[in-house]
C-alpha cells in the first residue's frame, strides 16, 4: 500500500527524499534542490544566490536577449516543481503572511492546489479593485460593501505597496504600448530615450508588484523604478 504523505513542512518534505526542480520553462535548465542544498529553502541568502545563478545560466544559453526581456522571460516562466519520488506536490509558500520559506508547506498535488486569487471588484471585473479574498472568505460580503460604497476593501491595505503597484503596472504597461503607436516623449528627449524610462518603469513595477523575493539585482531595479517613476511622473500624459 502507499503512503501518502501531506502538508509536509520543508524539513520534513526534504527528509523523505524531497526534490524541488526550478525550471524555466521552454528551456533546458533545470536546477534541483534535495536534502543536501535544503539550505535553499530555509535561508534568504542561499535563495538569492541560487536565483542569481540562475539568471546567469539563462544569460549565458541566450547572449542575444536584452536585460529587460530575460528578466521579463524568467520572470513569466520560473516554476517550482517539488516531488518525493513519483509523487506531485504543490508548495505553498506563503509570501503573504512572512517572507521565510520556513512557512512554506509542501501539498500532494491530488488532495490540494492552492486557489489563484485574481484581483477584482464585486462584479469580477479585473484591475478595478486589488481584494486579497474569494468569495469563500467569510469576510466577502463585508468586503463588498465595502468595495461598493468606497471602491476598495481592507484587504487592499495588508500590503498597501503591493496594491499600489498593481494598480500601477497594468497601466502603464499600456501607457508604454500607447506611446509607441503614436511615437510620444518629452520635449527634452528622444522618444527612444523615453521609451527605455517606460520599459524600465514597467519592469520595475511588475517585479514590485510580485509577492516572491527578489535577487539583489531585482531589488536595485526597483530602487531605480521608484526613483524613475518620482522623477517623470509628470511626464506621464500623451
Amino acid at each position: 500500500m502507499e503512503v501518502i504523505l501531506d502538508e509536509l513542512t520543508p524539513v520534513e518534505f526534504f527528509n523523505h527524499g524531497g526534490i524541488v526542480k526550478v525550471v524555466i520553462n521552454d528551456d533546458t535548465i533545470v536546477k534541483e534542490c534535495n536534502i543536501k542544498k535544503k539550505s535553499t529553502f530555509f535561508e534568504y541568502k542561499p535563495y538569492v544566490r541560487f536565483l542569481n545563478n540562475l539568471y546567469m545560466i539563462h544569460q549565458h544559453n541566450h547572449p542575444e536577449i536584452n536585460t529587460y526581456d530575460l528578466y521579463q522571460h524568467i520572470n513569466e516562466s520560473i516554476e517550482l516543481k517539488p516531488s518525493i519520488g513519483h509523487s506531485e506536490y504543490v508548495v505553498d509558500l506563503k509570501y503573504d503572511q512572512v517572507r521565510s520559506y520556513e512557512t512554506a508547506r509542501f501539498y500532494y498535488s491530488h488532495d490540494r492546489t492552492e486557489p489563484e486569487v485574481t484581483p477584482r471588484d464585486p462584479y469580477g471585473i479585473p484591475n478595478v479593485c486589488f481584494s486579497l479574498i474569494d468569495d469563500s472568505d467569510d469576510r466577502w460580503a463585508k468586503y463588498t460593501k465595502q468595495r461598493l460604497e468606497r471602491g476598495f476593501d481592507n484587504s487592499e491595505i495588508w500590503n498597501l505597496d503591493g496594491t499600489i503597484a498593481k494598480f500601477i503596472y497594468p497601466r502603464l504597461k499600456v501607457f508604454l504600448e500607447h506611446t509607441q503607436e503614436v511615437n510620444s516623449h518629452p520635449g527634452d528627449m528622444e522618444y527612444e530615450e523615453w521609451e527605455d524610462i517606460l520599459k524600465q518603469m514597467v519592469l520595475g513595477f511588475e517585479l514590485i508588484s510580485s509577492d516572491r523575493i527578489k535577487t539583489d539585482e531585482e531589488n536595485k531595479l526597483q530602487e531605480k523604478t521608484l526613483e524613475l517613476f518620482s522623477k517623470y511622473f509628470f511626464n506621464l500624459w500623451n
